[in-house]
This record gives structure tokens, sequence and C-alpha cells, in this order.
């Protein structure tokens, strides 16, 4: 099953869950991505079962991602690879947002759902302004 976005209710996956083991035998995959609103395509995905519901995964192919310290978190910034939708638009008005390497931020505050197994994937918390305030 494809989502857009990794915020899926757990009541509505348990449910899904339960129909799928009852109809197939068998639990069903989530895949899902997200995407910054500053880049025109989806940068990160999971395509694995993850026990977190807010599972952004991992940069896809093509994508690059930096990881800046906020409290116990992580600000995530994104290199897409291209100019996004947002950037395009404006003819280039967003790249004061850009980096010396090309980040842009997404305003996501992520951590690690498994410090020690990177490869789970990172989990969303939430914008960085509410993050900020709770520094």
């Amino acid at each position: 099953l494809w989502l857009y976005g990794p915020n899926l209710p757990k009541v509505a996956s348990d449910k899904l869950q339960r129909l799928a083991i009852k109809h197939t035998g068998r639990r069903i995959p989530f895949f899902s991505g997200y995407r910054a609103n500053t880049s025109g395509v989806i940068n990160m995905g999971h395509w694995f079962n993850s026990v977190a519901l807010r599972n952004a995964g991992l940069p896809l192919p093509g994508s690059l991602v930096k990881l800046m310290p906020l409290g116990d978190n992580y600000e995530l910034w994104i290199k897409p690879p291209g100019k996004g939708v947002l950037q395009w638009r404006a003819g280039g008005a967003h790249l004061d947002a850009v980096d010396a390497d090309g980040f842009v931020p997404a305003r996501e505050v992520v951590k690690f759902i498994d410090p020690e197994q990177p490869y789970l994937g990172l989990e969303l918390l939430g914008p960085v302004s509410g993050h900020i305030q709770m520094l």
C-alpha cells in the first residue's frame, strides 16, 4: 500500500493489517514517501514494515539529506536531484534558503527510529517551529 506521507493513524494501519491477514493470510507492506515543500520530487521513502507510524524512511537514490543537530533530535535538510517546484517557479527566488552545499531546509524535525540501526529510517516529529519553542 503506497501512502503519501508517513502519518497513517495506528487505528487505520491496524485495521488494514487485520483485513489483509483475514483475506490473504499475511500482512501487507506499507510504502511511503516524503518531500519537502522546497523540492519537487519525493526525497525519502520507506518500503519495509516499520514500527514507527511516522517513518519518513531513507533518502532515495539521487537525493541526499543532512541532519543538523537540534536538541536531542535533528533538523532535516534535503538536497534534491534538481530544483524544487517552488525554486523553479520563482526563478531562483527561494535559493537564499540553500546552504553552501546545495541543501534546502525541509523545516521538519526528525530522529532515528533506532540510533543503533539507522537503516530503519527517520521518524518525523513535526515542524521545526514547534521544536524550537520547546528547547
